[in-house]
């Protein structure tokens, strides 16, 4: 196997393995075993399946006190809204707050403390951690061919009003303002995406049907992606009105400025 290169790497771009391994959390502990974070967009439907179907094997052992179909399985202290629509498994976890007018979608898990505000869609399989905040008229997504299916929350996660969530890992601690767009990408713990973004995931000048491939230290590493968008690294800023091409990678601690176009890989040793 070729040597993991430095930098592009899962561990620098997300921190993930400078500390205790037991204050990782589940999306760092999965993607700690990757290579690349490409691997992860590749894998995410596999790990995605893997939660709801545990999460499913406990609803059924208590369908007795918990009935889902049309209605959603809520934990405690969980009160949808009336007008919520609910089509195949929905999750709520404890104390999280429902509003109306929201539509819930084939295989959908929320955890503890989240808010879901009105006019919310979300599209299956999709899992959300603790915490989690999306605001007003939010769209939650999988790609409709060529990309993975699936959307994957981390905790402590705000998604601001009108925001666009497609095929994507969002990791702890990360806020996505208002009217942007993320597909196929990877939003690195405490990062900002601000608002108005949009983070291209098609190549529409060249081949859609080849690998997008990365180039970095005088290798080529095809991600086996035809689609992908942006990876951001650990507490990066995206300011308002920044707009990516497929594939772009911008390293940790990193300030784009509002309005710039941005390509290729932004703040690594290149």
């Amino acid at each position: 196997m070729t040597e993991i290169l430095p930098g592009i790497n899962n561990l620098d771009l997300f921190g993930i393995g400078n500390g205790i391994d037991s204050s990782l959390s589940e999306i760092e502990e999965w993607l700690k075993g990757m290579e690349y974070p490409w691997t992860a967009l590749r894998n995410l439907d596999d790990f995605v399946a893997k939660i709801i179907q545990k999460k499913k094997d406990f609803t059924e052992d208590n369908k007795g006190l918990f009935p889902f179909g049309i209605r959603p399985f809520c934990e405690e202290k969980c009160f949808p809204e009336p007008y919520c629509f609910v089509e195949g498994f929905v999750y709520f976890g404890e104390s999280t707050k429902v509003e109306a007018l929201s539509h819930y979608t084939k295989d959908v898990i929320f955890g503890k403390n989240c808010t879901i505000e009105s006019s919310c869609q979300i599209t299956g399989p999709a899992v959300f951690g603790d915490n989690v905040h999306l605001h007003h008229g939010v769209t939650i997504t999988g790609c409709s061919k060529n990309g993975p299916k699936s959307v994957l929350v981390g905790n402590n996660v705000n998604i601001y009003p009108h925001a666009v969530v497609k095929a994507s890992i969002i990791m702890d601690g990360a806020n996505i303002y208002s009217g942007s767009y993320v597909p196929i990408s990877i939003v690195g713990p405490n990062a900002r995406v601000g608002s108005q973004n949009s983070l291209d995931d098609i190549k529409t000048n060249d081949n859609q049907s080849r690998s997008i491939v990365i180039h970095y230290k005088l290798e080529s590493l095809a991600t086996e992606l035809t689609r992908m968008g942006t990876i951001i690294g650990a507490n990066t800023k995206l300011e308002s009105g920044v707009t990516a091409d497929p594939g772009t990678i911008v390293a940790p601690n990193k300030t784009i400025p509002r309005g710039e176009t941005i390509r290729g890989i932004i703040g690594l040793e290149k």
